[in-house]
């Protein structure tokens, strides 16, 4: 295959686990390396596997024989240049001393094509020697990795850890050698998780299955606030079931560990991403100064001195910074990101949390949400409920306010949730004037919410005759079992027969539905129509153990009637 033809190497970096393929790439490049870089770099800057290959061999290129930069534009290959050198440091800690075991698990790896690894005063650099132990130590998942943590500086031995997995990514990813991405969960940063959540979201359907599971050992082990975020969006959205239920699985792991629950470990798992306490953000371009604010979906705003608000960070100009301005902007670019993984996942797991009736201490409500500086921003927007039934706000200054505006403390011994609309009784219409004069538009629709509240004849009873006969289309009912209701029997099985929600005190809502929805269909199939909704302790195929409907929570009632109305229309 002729160089010449710009198409080669991507279909050779396409095919690079191929049998003899990362060898059949490396000649390639070799023939004509020139041509080669200018293949390569336009590919290396994204996030997909042929990205990732791309780049990897881009760097060895470079790392190499860093002449071959003359023949493109220093923006195109400035990323993957080799960095002044950095004088080697002689005060080394034991465990990166002595002669290196030769090893055939790290052979491959030669630091003369990776980055320096730089102490934390980032003035020395580990010798080839001291990084050839460090590369061991890798390979072995040694714990005294832990001391070179504590001894190198964090960016810099991220950095040269994204590479050493860009070089055996680039090599066609050799299963023997796995270690090379299982590292990352010992040395990267949330530099790594950004980077590597969408390759973990592609590989299933690249037949990278097994890769992708250690990737997401790579983020538990990673342990940050973005790592585990991360984390809980490709439980919420993967694009493969199997890869969502390994998600989960870590999930709850990395929750048992510390002894909390997943609904908690995601309360302590939101970045501040470096907000102040007023959960802003200061964009420093020298002579000009911008302030990074919210609006209720959480998207970033830029307000500049004069008080005009923009959607985006400026770019750098020519009277700014040269060293400031940049980085500001980089911090604005890199947040903006951030948060369309963040924003709507946790509006959706607050919005949940009310239809679930989650509930905190007052300690715990303050701590994790009124305080936080990014979360602030929501809670603000939000009607708050004690279980005595004291409904509240919270203020900018984090103090919190009842329905008439007057001072408000939660007794120690109470629990917080977010005001349902159905809880909020006569109350409710007061709420929404106050919302409104304040000008606060709210995340989600709480006030606004609709709410079906039983009759007193429908309290007593034991099925819902307003919901019967009601005919659902396929996909939507379909849709309600793999959401916030459920269609499984005692043993876990898919049922079909009905569909099950369940209330915080374990009664279940049961819609009983024919002709039954089938565990492999999703998209098209018969209308389904409700014969019954009843409420009992366990759900089955007509009502078994039945109790009144006045006995179901009525956050949990009034939700299931909402969707099945819903649906219905």
């Amino acid at each position: 295959m002729e160089i010449a033809d710009g198409r080669a190497l991507p279909v050779l970096l396409d095919n690079v686990g191929a049998k003899d393929g990362a060898a059949a790439l490396q000649e390639a490049a070799e023939r004509d390396p020139v041509h080669a870089l200018r293949v390569l770099a336009p590919l290396a800057g994204n996030d997909t596997t042929r990205g990732l290959r791309a780049a990897g061999l881009l760097r060895a290129m470079l790392y190499a024989e860093p002449g071959l930069a003359e023949a493109l534009p220093s923006v195109a290959v400035e990323a993957f240049l080799p960095r002044p050198a950095v004088p080697d440091g002689d005060d080394l800690p034991d465990v990166l001393t002595g002669k290196p075991a030769r090893s055939t698990k790290v052979d491959w790896a030669d630091p003369a094509l990776l980055p320096q690894v730089l102490t934390r005063g980032r003035d020395r650099a580990l010798p080839a020697n001291a990084t050839k132990c460090l590369l061991n130590l890798l390979a072995k998942k040694a714990p005294e990795v832990a001391a070179v943590r504590d001894f190198c500086d964090r960016h810099s031995l991220a950095e040269f850890s994204w590479a050493l997995f860009q070089r055996w990514y680039a090599l066609g990813a050799p299963t023997r050698h796995n270690w090379a991405l299982a590292q990352l969960g010992l040395i990267g940063d949330d530099t790594t998780v950004r980077r590597l959540s969408p390759l973990i979201r592609v590989w299933p359907g690249e037949g990278g299955t097994g890769r992708a599971a250690v990737a997401l050992d790579v983020l538990g082990g990673i342990g940050s606030d973005v790592a585990l975020t991360h984390l809980f969006e490709l439980a919420r959205r993967g694009n493969y079931k199997g890869l969502k239920a390994k998600a989960i699985q870590k999930i709850d792991e990395i929750a048992a560990a510390r002894g909390i629950t997943p609904d908690a470990l995601a309360d302590h798992a939101v970045p501040d991403f470096g907000l102040d306490a007023q959960g802003t953000l200061v964009l420093d371009y020298g002579p000009r100064r911008f302030t990074v604010t919210f609006d209720r979906q959480l998207l970033p705003l830029v307000v500049e001195p004069n008080g005009k608000v923009r959607k985006s960070a400026p770019k750098p100009g020519p009277k700014d910074d040269p060293a400031l301005a940049p980085a500001a902007y980089a911090l604005f670019t890199g947040l903006k990101k951030d948060l369309r993984t963040i924003a709507d996942r946790e509006i959706k797991r607050l919005e949940l949390a009310m239809i679930t009736r989650r509930s905190w201490t007052p300690d715990d409500f303050h701590a994790l949400f009124v305080t936080h500086p990014l979360l602030g921003h929501i809670v603000r927007r939000l009607v708050w409920i004690t279980d005595g039934g004291t409904s509240f706000r919270v203020a900018e200054d984090h103090t919190y306010a009842d329905v008439d505006d007057s001072p408000f403390t939660p007794a120690p011994g109470a629990r917080v949730s977010i005001g349902h609309p159905i809880l909020l009784d006569d109350d409710l219409g007061a709420w929404a004037e106050l919302l409104a004069d304040y000008e606060i538009l709210q995340p989600f629709d709480q006030l606004g919410r609709p709410v079906y509240r039983l009759t007193d004849d429908e309290r007593t009873a034991h099925r819902l005759a307003r919901v019967e006969g009601l005919v659902l289309p396929y996909g939507k009912a379909k849709g309600h079992s793999q959401g916030r209701w459920e269609s499984l029997d005692a043993n876990g099985d898919f049922a079909g027969g009905w569909l099950a929600r369940r209330d915080p005190a374990g009664l279940y809502v049961v819609a009983d539905l024919s002709p039954g929805l089938h565990h492999y269909m999703y998209g098209e199939g018969e209308d389904q129509k409700i014969n019954t909704l009843w409420a009992g302790p366990a759900p089955d195929s007509s009502p078994k153990d039945s109790v009144p409907l006045g006995e179901v929570d009525p956050v949990t009632m009034s939700e299931a009637v909402h969707d099945l109305l819903r649906s219905a229309s």
